[in-house]
């Protein structure tokens, strides 16, 4: 009987990476955190899945880690893949981990410039995998911004706020349908706002990751928070119309 186990799983990050996780099937998973022996049954799965999501940068220890292993399942003989993940700064150590994978998609198009350009290997885009469930439409008191969290840290507003962290995605993203902008330093408050069809400022992270969610559709990134009033008096109209439509295809 063929197994399917899922590398990273980060359902216990966010409430984000939680609806990421809903979308996938699986018998097994490996939680983010959770080590590897060198004694591990590799060879108990046919096809082994790596979630890359924010992990696949500057070969941090996660990365790594994951990277490493599937190396292991590879050569134990399983079909692997590489999916919904970021690709920014790693080193060549695992090109031949990428070569033998049957398919790798990244949710933006940096990532898949690095991935040509640095180790030779062809990626499918395709947007965080947050937005493929639906989300039952509910009512909330309109809000004309509200502040989300952010990644690094940046002062406070006055602005009502939201929190990935403790919210469930439904409720954000229906808050976020009853909004005009929401200004966050998170990917996944990002997508959220996208589902809600809000225009957003997502500031810069650790990765390239924020930037290529505007990318993607081929408009400028809209990532600083000097930009609130023009967004709100809609000077990025237009941008924001192009990026709706293009993630509206998904």
């Amino acid at each position: 009987m063929s197994k399917h186990l899922l590398l990273n799983d980060t359902s216990a990050y966010h409430r984000g990476c939680a609806k990421v996780i809903e979308t996938f099937t699986f018998d097994d998973s490996i939680p983010t955190n959770t080590p590897f022996s060198e004694d591990y049954n590799y060879s108990q799965y046919s096809t082994v899945t790596l979630n890359g999501e924010g992990t696949m940068h500057h070969d941090r220890p996660n990365a790594i880690k994951f990277l490493d292993a599937l190396r292991r399942f590879q050569q134990a003989g399983c079909e692997t893949y590489i999916t919904n993940s970021v690709w920014d700064s790693m080193s060549n150590k695992w090109d031949d981990v990428l070569i033998n994978c049957k398919s790798i998609k990244v949710r933006d198009v940096l990532s898949q410039r690095q991935l040509l350009s640095k180790h030779h290997i062809s990626a499918e885009v395709a947007p965080d995998r947050s937005i493929i469930p639906d989300v039952p439409l509910e009512n909330y008191t309109p809000i004309k911004v509200y502040q989300g969290q952010w990644f690094f840290e940046e002062p406070s507003t006055n602005f009502p706020k939201l929190n990935i962290f403790k919210q469930s995605w439904n409720e954000i993203v229906n808050r976020l349908r009853h909004c005009e902008l929401l200004i966050t330093g998170r990917h996944h408050e990002a997508y959220a706002a996208i589902k809600a069809k809000c225009n957003f400022i997502v500031l810069s992270g650790n990765t390239h990751k924020n930037e290529g969610i505007y990318l993607n559709a081929g408009i400028e990134p809209i990532n600083n928070l000097k930009y609130i009033e023009d967004v709100l008096n809609g000077k990025y109209d237009k941008q924001f119309k192009t990026l709706h439509e293009y993630y509206g295809k998904f």
